[in-house]
């Protein structure tokens, strides 16, 4: 290789990686091959991240410098067993800014990123729906012989987590592996472990198609809970102790399929003889033979047909129930049940419906024994906990090792431990470390926004324009000032919205979807920005509202505030923005002033126009002189009434010289702070 090629190659060492530096030789040296420039560099970076000749001890040493020059924090002295391998380090640029803020934390692990073939799991912080890693640990247990050794190890790995950055979150979301999950629980016992919503498809959706071994059942366990369940309705086939989603069996839980004390299997031989003689027998006429053919044939195939463990055309049908139960929660009326012991009973009570009018037998059982018993109920279904979490998959985990894998690891194939720590360290953290100061400082700019604003505006527009057939149907009962609906799209919406809610409010500028951020309780989405068409609803009308559908009984909640504060706990940083009405119009560059300008425009031009037609309506319907009219009209325009009379007080205090001047913060100034009273002779 040409010294000039080398020199260039030496030269981008940091910044550039092996692929990138072929189509800049091959300009001068085409003859050069990417085989040659891949080893000229994997040989003089070595310089940066290789320590020793033991991949584990380099390793080591680099995070050591990383340390001193305050990059990363080495989380030693963790207790392990015999056999375990473990390297584990924080992330201070990170964690030290969102630890102690954090309510939720999402936990995965991936493989095949080192030579040594350990497994690197992560931690993830949510900050406004983005996740950002706290901490790494490199693990292997494979020479381990003790039981429970990988949870032990990755509950010292969290309890060092915790310690060092003061993290103890209400959410932690991780997929199935059960060690993750105990080892969080472990650590953090009052928190809510929430399954990861896509796994939890995947893995039902999977098992939906297996066999009919399916797992222990002991219909009284179920029936001491819920009196409704028949003993009777158990597995026919044998019970399978590995069918258990994420770890074997446990206790007195799960027990083999259930038969009556009473009952005794015997089995009887029969001499070949006698077998023969009987077969003689039963053997039927010519002319009944084809008869008898099709009728054994027919039976054949029902017997098949109905030993199944579900037939392909339920699976959907059995997927959008625990998606139902999934979403169900107490602060969500008409929905399902008010409470979350009551959501529990509707739940099991729905599903085992269900599998008996099928006549799915091993498919309760799976159900049962996976998803609905006690202590697995709790792990996926968010009516445990008094929030709605944000997430509700592991996907930013997901997004996470894409990155790692597509952008940089794609380069090497099982890269040594040192080099695979220098990349996460020098290459994958400082991107994030930005894009988190970025968000925690503002600078007046358009930041750089998270991937979920895009979904969230898209699918905001898309409930704008949607039709809906029947506004009055009772069914439906939204109220946009605590943010809730009682339609089914509501509960199963990623955002918690739907068309009823959007289109009873007013339509919000652009700049509401760079600034808003959703709450895990009512109301779920609440800013200066987003305005009701309606007044609020009196407490009376709540109850009557929402007794139609379930009975519930909401919490007391914060009422919304124009000044845009709340008491929502863990509000954004963005929701500064509030504080002052016209932030929003300087938060943004030109083109969001652009925006904002046209939808200003828009919002007079539609609010004028409904007024208008407001007007000729009252002029219309005075001829029929109909006092109901009258009466509904004054009770659901109280509000726009007062705005009125506030108005009309302000212009003629404004206008007369005897009176002395409007106090700017007088109880009745509020609605009249950002009124322009008219000229004297428009005003006549």
């Amino acid at each position: 290789m040409p010294p000039e090629a080398l020199d260039i190659i030496r030269a981008n060492l940091r910044t550039s990686i092996p692929n990138a530096l072929v189509s800049v030789i091959h300009e001068r040296w085409p003859y050069v091959s990417p085989n040659q420039i891949h080893r000229a560099w994997s040989t003089m970076s070595e310089i940066l991240w290789k320590r020793q000749d033991d991949q584990f001890t380099s390793g080591c040493e680099l995070l050591t410098e990383y340390q001193e020059q305050g990059r990363v924090d080495l989380l030693e002295d963790l207790q392990v067993d015999d056999g375990v391998t473990i390297l584990a380090w924080g992330l201070p640029e990170i964690a030290a800014k969102i630890g102690a803020t954090l309510v939720e934390v999402a936990m995965d692990a991936t493989y095949n990123t080192n030579a040594k073939d350990l497994e690197l799991y992560s931690v993830l912080g949510e900050v406004d729906g983005a996740g950002f890693p706290m901490a790494y640990c490199l693990l292997s247990t494979a020479t381990a012989i003790s039981n429970g050794k990988r949870k032990r190890a990755l509950s010292e790995f969290l309890r060092a987590l915790r310690d060092r950055y003061s993290v103890n979150p209400q959410f932690v979301h991780t997929d199935k592996d059960i060690a993750e999950i105990k080892a969080a629980q472990e650590q953090w016992p009052y928190s809510k472990n929430q399954l990861c919503w896509w796994h939890l498809r995947r893995a039902i959706r999977t098992r939906l198609g297996g066999n009919l071994r399916t797992t222990a059942y002991d219909p009284r366990i179920a029936k001491r809970e819920f009196p409704f369940i028949d003993l009777n309705f158990v597995p026919q086939s044998h019970s399978d102790p590995n069918d258990i989603e994420g770890e074997s069996v446990e206790g007195s839980a799960l027990t083999p399929a259930w038969r009556s004390a009473n009952s005794l299997r015997v089995k009887i031989i029969i001499p070949r003889s006698i077998q023969s003689t009987l077969a003689s027998l039963n053997e039927p006429t010519p002319k009944d033979h084809t008869t008898s053919t099709l009728a054994a044939i027919s039976d054949s195939e029902s017997i098949t047909q109905r030993r199944v463990f579900c037939p392909k055309e339920l699976h959907d049908s059995v997927l959008k129930l625990v998606d139902r139960h999934f979403h169900a929660h107490p602060l969500i009326p008409g929905y399902s049940a008010p409470s979350e012991a009551g959501i529990r009973e509707w739940a099991v009570k729905e599903v085992y419906s269900f599998c008996v009018s099928h006549e799915l037998r091993e498919l309760w059982a799976y159900l049962w024994g996976n998803w609905y018993r006690p202590g697995r109920w709790g792990l996926w279904a968010r009516s445990k906990f008094n929030l709605i979490p944000r997430l509700k998959t592991t996907m930013i985990c997901e997004s996470h090792w894409r990155r790692i894998k597509k952008d940089f690891l794609h380069h090497f194939h099982k890269p040594r431990i040192d080099l695979l720590i220098w990349i996460l360290t020098d290459k994958l953290v400082p991107a994030y470390t930005r894009r988190l100061s970025i968000h925690l400082k503002p600078t007046g700019r358009n930041r750089e926004q998270p991937s979920w604003r895009k979904s969230f505006k898209r699918a905001w527009r898309k409930c704008e324009s949607a039709h809906i057939r029947n506004p009055d149907d009772p069914k439906y009962s939204p109220d946009a000032y605590r943010w809730v609906c009682t339609c089914p799209a509501f509960a199963t919406s990623r955002f918690l919205i739907c068309k009823h809610l959007i289109q009873a409010c007013h339509t919000v500028p652009p700049q509401f979807f760079l600034q808003a951020s959703r709450n895990r309780t009512l109301p779920f989405w609440h800013h200066p920005l987003l305005k009701p068409l309606a007044p609020p609803h009196t407490d009376a009308e709540i109850r009557r509202d929402e007794g139609l559908h379930s009975g519930y009984s909401p919490p007391d909640a914060p009422p919304p505030s124009d000044s845009g504060t709340s008491d929502i706990p863990n509000s954004s940083a963005s929701d500064a923005f509030s504080s002052d009405p016209n932030a929003a119009i300087w938060a943004g560059g030109d083109d969001e002033l652009q925006d904002l300008a046209e939808s200003f425009d828009f919002e007079v031009q539609h609010l004028t126009s409904d007024l208008l037609y407001l007007v000729e309506a009252i002029q219309y319907n005075a001829q029929f002189r109909d006092p109901r009219f009258l009466r509904i009209v004054k009770q659901r325009g109280t509000s726009l009434l007062g705005l009125i009379d506030d108005f009309r007080d302000l212009q003629r205090r404004t206008d007369s010289t005897r009176t002395p001047n409007p106090n700017t913060w007088g109880s009745r100034s509020y609605n009249t702070m950002y009124f322009r009273t008219l000229p004297s002779q428009a005003a006549s």
